[in-house]
């Protein structure tokens, strides 16, 4: 499944949050988003998941203008982890899961077999099965974070929408959490402030500076000392690791 996201701009508080923006990510392909903090970046996904609605432009699934798609179709093929976890105190880490299967259910429909088979599948992926009965609200931050990416992978969604997913997870599930994704063949876009993490994972990666799509391109035509230099303000020695054959980026003291 595709997305496209063509002359997006949006205005709030009567600020132009986003500036005629232009993204496509292709079938299966894996694209980052990167930039300073208050770039837009999260911004422009709300749009994407329809959490928010352009002023002018819009963003299409597969063609379908999103906007004018029922939110139930919208759900079975678009699956969010935000960085904005709710508070589900009441809950279980089982009981947020199988939330996920929600839209693939009628109204009141109980859970079967095959619904409790795929939020184990999805617990034991993101390594929190020990976890099931845990309530929500006494697990750590990484380990909410965790529940939230089994939930939308419990979704079987065909287009997955990440907002920093590593945010609060230590380096082992960091790695663990990027490899399945980037296994799972979907359609991705997410938000990356690591920028080792965007140049190992993604395919393609759009920069967005004051909410303008700056450049775009491959990790390892894109990302250069001279686009840190200017877009983060940072002094970076880039280069080619033996073994993994990506980009590593090294962030130089300024003293």
């Amino acid at each position: 499944m595709t997305v496209s996201v063509e002359n997006l701009s949006s205005v709030i508080d009567g600020r132009e949050i986003l500036k005629d923006i232009q993204l496509t990510a292709r079938q299966g392909e894996f694209i980052g988003l990167i930039g300073p903090n208050g770039s837009g970046k999260s911004t422009l996904l709300k749009h994407i998941y329809r959490l928010l609605k352009p002023d002018t432009g819009t963003v299409y699934l597969s063609n379908q203008d999103i906007f004018a798609l029922p939110s139930r179709q919208v759900a079975q093929s678009l699956a969010v982890v935000s960085q904005e976890s709710p508070l589900l105190f009441d809950f279980t880490v089982e009981e947020i899961v199988a939330m996920g299967r929600s839209p693939h259910k009628r109204l009141l429909e109980a859970d079967t077999k095959a619904d409790h088979a795929i939020v184990l599948q999805s617990l034991e992926q993101v390594q929190m099965q020990a976890y099931r009965q845990a309530n929500y609200a006494s697990l750590s931050g990484g380990e909410k974070q965790r529940v939230m990416i089994a939930r939308a992978l419990a979704q079987n969604a065909s287009v997955l929408v990440l907002d920093e997913p590593t945010n609060h997870l230590d380096i082992h599930h960091q790695l663990q959490i990027m490899d399945l994704v980037k296994r799972l063949g979907l359609t991705i876009i997410a938000a990356l402030h690591d920028l080792n993490i965007a140049a190992a994972y993604c395919d393609r990666i759009y920069v967005i500076d004051e909410g303008r799509i700056v450049r775009s391109g491959q990790p390892v035509e894109l990302l250069t000392t001279a686009l840190l230099r200017e877009i983060f303000r940072v002094e970076t020695d880039i280069r080619i690791h033996p073994i993994t054959q990506n980009l590593t980026i090294t962030y130089l003291s300024p003293s």
